[in-house]
């Protein structure tokens, strides 16, 4: 039997038996890149994610989030800014505003009618390559609106999926998290850049003494950002040897987990990790979590990289955030799906495996 993920304090235990997840594979449709009527889509269709087998399937809406600077329009707040910049100033500005808010809430604001599969792009009313036709994003109520994270649930969000996913399995202590082997800086530290703004200092010294200082400070904070993240040995083979490739095992990962096997799916590799979903009930498992940096956790991790697939050892559900998608689909039985459907904290609707959940390409390409 596969041991336990360890207490609630140690780290996410990497696990080489990606034999594990075969099952996932196996109940796949396998990929499809045309609609029926031949014409060419953007991602893959939910049989190709999510397999076969479960009563129900459930999409719970990543929130978009919003913006606005108190006490006055966008316009206004970027007229100040550009007053202040032009004028050498580093005067403060009113303070930005943001929050989450969820689908239904967002489709009103717009005048857009919410439906199971609706899209995020078109809630807002932007085209097809996600710019909107007027080129601002603004809302005429003053607020910015920002299209839903792709590929992670919010930290909240997962919190409240995972104490009803708990309910729904005989085995909530035991399974596996798996993350995309393509994020930045996991398997190693390769093309991950640290940039640390600092400005010119104000004491009294010709301007090309003040500017080499901050750039100093500036490329020593940046090399502390990297060792704190990969480490020592990564940070100055970055910083000593840039046009070096970094080996596998300079990023996040143990050099063990960065070499190892994956579970290979249509289009995706993943890393897999002992994690029952019981650990994912609170925001405590971010420091748990090998894939995420130190520096992030520093920062809260409320929008830390969620696992991208989760699901328990006897397989009562399974849940996929598919890196480029804005919501996160669960597969389970129909009371888990009536659950999670009735669950404070989380927005879901109803869908099902052929819910073509991605735009058609546009004729001209």
């Amino acid at each position: 039997m596969p041991s336990r993920a360890g207490s609630s304090s140690e780290p996410f235990p990497w696990t080489g038996d990606v034999a594990r997840g075969d099952w996932i594979a196996e109940r796949l449709d396998g990929d499809r890149r045309e609609t029926d009527d031949g014409v060419p889509r953007i991602g893959p269709a939910l049989g190709d994610l999510v397999p076969a087998g479960f009563d129900a399937l459930v999409r719970v809406l990543h929130p978009f989030r919003r913006d606005r600077p108190e006490g006055m329009s966008w316009p206004e707040w970027e007229r100040l800014a550009d007053g202040e910049r032009a004028a050498g100033r580093g005067g403060e500005l009113p303070e930005i505003r943001e929050e989450p808010i969820g689908w239904e809430a967002t489709a009103a604001a717009h005048g857009a009618e919410f439906a199971p599969d609706s899209l995020a792009p078109g809630i807002l009313g932007l085209a097809h390559d996600g710019r909107p036709p007027d080129g601002t994003g603004s809302h005429p109520s003053g607020w910015r609106y920002d299209l839903p994270a792709d590929g992670r649930l919010d930290v909240r969000a997962l919190a409240a999926v995972a104490r009803v996913l708990s309910a729904h399995t005989a085995t909530p202590d035991r399974g596996i998290a798996a993350v995309w082997e393509g994020y930045g800086g996991l398997v190693s530290a390769q093309g991950v850049g640290f940039v640390v703004f600092v400005p010119e200092p104000e004491w009294s010294a010709p301007r090309w003494v003040r500017r080499a200082w901050a750039r100093l400070c500036g490329a020593w904070g940046a090399f502390q950002a990297h060792r704190r993240s990969f480490g020592l040995r990564a940070a100055l083979r970055a910083r000593l040897l840039p046009r070096w490739e970094q080996p596998a095992g300079s990023g996040l990962l143990s050099r063990e987990a960065a070499n190892g096997p994956r579970l290979e799916l249509p289009d995706r590799a993943y890393v897999c990790f002992e994690a029952g979903v019981e650990s994912f009930a609170d925001g405590r498992w971010t420091g748990r979590a090998p894939w995420i940096a130190p520096d992030e956790l520093a920062q809260g991790a409320q929008d830390a990289q969620s696992p991208n697939l989760v699901w328990p050892e006897d397989r009562a559900w399974f849940l996929i955030s598919e890196i480029d998608f804005d919501s996160t689909l669960i597969a389970c039985s129909r009371a888990c799906a009536d659950a999670l459907l009735a669950a404070s904290g989380v927005e879901a609707a109803e869908i099902d495996r052929d819910t073509p959940l991605w735009d058609p390409l546009p004729a001209d390409e």
